[in-house]
């Protein structure tokens, strides 16, 4: 790519000085490097390598970014994706480009539904809305109606979704001030977007797990699972983490008041949170590492089932991925968490050689204690 736009600029060059130039394909082929045999298919693959280069160009110009983002993770490489399709589409919209301009909606559209961004999901679904609805508006006319309804769907959308994600942080939730909220949020349904119905079902499927009182029917957080298994593919990755705490948090109240069955469901979603990723968090530079009380929680609860297998090799492959503020933190962590396996097995003198009590962190210290 490097070696053809080099070429061309000088080509440029001779062109402006009113040099020879070259004026066809072959004689281009033949300049890049005659012992390759280039033919069409070569060539035309090297221009759309180049092409991809100029459009990553364009989009951080667009953004104001000054330089490649390197060693991003799925996610962010995947927000970055639908980010430059947007970009994209305003560049083409600007210039009346109406072909590539609906490809890169197209794209767009495809890529949103197929993978969820993990925070701007909806803001990017109105902003596609908006773009195809400008287009409608200023250069073509039958459907510019429809595509206003569905900007203004979008960013309904958007709205709620961000709305209810604060409602649902707020501490307590009080239920008399919250629904009225959400009953408002209900009202801005009026031209029933399915995708709407289902989202403010399950977000009000989660307030009633918060209510919950003891004594009341328990099906509700069954339906409550089925209901977000079913909605995980329009849910943010932020979304799913929230929506499976509460899902925990449920089982846990349910066990300290003598429901031991809960303990498993528990345990269950546990895993499962662990192995689609929900209970990973950003440490500094490392990807996918793990809180130390989720840790400690997930351990202790493996070990009451008698789980002691799945705890170790847990313990194994999180070793250096818990949260800590230091490395030696970390491998405090890890070892107290290993002597409460090694304490599981009856196995005293090896739990004994790993407990050590100089945690930085209080909680862990008093458990380190009451250990040894």
């Amino acid at each position: 790519i490097l070696e053809l736009y080099s070429l061309i600029e000088g080509e440029v060059k001779k062109l402006e000085n009113e040099e020879p130039f070259v004026d066809t394909e072959q004689e281009i082929y033949l300049l890049l490097s005659p012992s390759k045999g280039w033919n069409q298919r070569t060539f035309d693959s090297m221009k759309s390598r180049l092409l991809n280069v100029i459009k990553k160009a364009i989009v951080y110009q667009y953004a104001g970014i000054d330089k490649f983002k390197m060693n991003v993770s799925e996610e962010e490489e995947r927000t970055i994706e639908i980010r430059q399709l947007l970009y994209l589409a305003q560049f083409y919209r600007e210039r009346k480009l109406h072909l590539p301009f609906d490809n890169t909606i197209i794209r767009l559209k495809a890529l949103q539904d197929k993978q969820p961004l993990s925070n701007d999901h909806y803001y990017a679904r109105y902003w596609t809305a908006h773009e195809e609805y400008i287009v409608a508006n200023l250069y073509r006319t039958p459907e510019q109606n429809t595509k206003r309804v569905e900007t203004l769907e979008n960013f309904d959308l958007y709205y709620v979704v961000n709305k209810l994600t604060i409602l649902l942080q707020l501490e307590p939730p009080i239920q008399e001030e919250i629904e009225p909220q959400l009953q408002l949020l209900e009202s801005l349904n009026i031209n029933q977007n399915p995708l709407f119905s289902r989202l403010m079902n399950l977000y009000r499927m989660a307030f009633a797990l918060i209510w919950y009182k003891e004594g009341e029917d328990e099906s509700i957080f069954q339906e409550y699972l089925t209901v977000l298994e079913e909605d995980l593919s329009i849910l943010t990755t932020d979304q799913q983490k929230n929506l499976y705490t509460y899902a925990r948090n449920f089982c846990s109240r349910k066990y300290k008041n003598g429901k031991s069955e809960y303990l498993r469901i528990l345990f269950d979603l546990i895993k499962k949170n662990i192995k689609v990723g929900l209970l990973y968090h950003r440490d500094g530079l490392m990807l996918d590492a793990i809180l130390h009380t989720t840790v400690k929680n997930a351990v202790a609860i493996a070990l009451r089932l008698g789980e002691s297998e799945w705890a170790y090799s847990f313990l194994e492959e999180h070793q250096t991925r818990i949260i800590a503020p230091t490395d030696a933190e970390r491998m405090r962590f890890y070892r107290f968490n290993m002597a409460c396996y090694h304490f599981q097995l009856k196995q005293y003198d090896e739990a004994l050689s790993l407990v050590k009590i100089e945690f930085d962190d209080y909680s862990y210290r008093l458990s380190a204690r009451a250990l040894e």
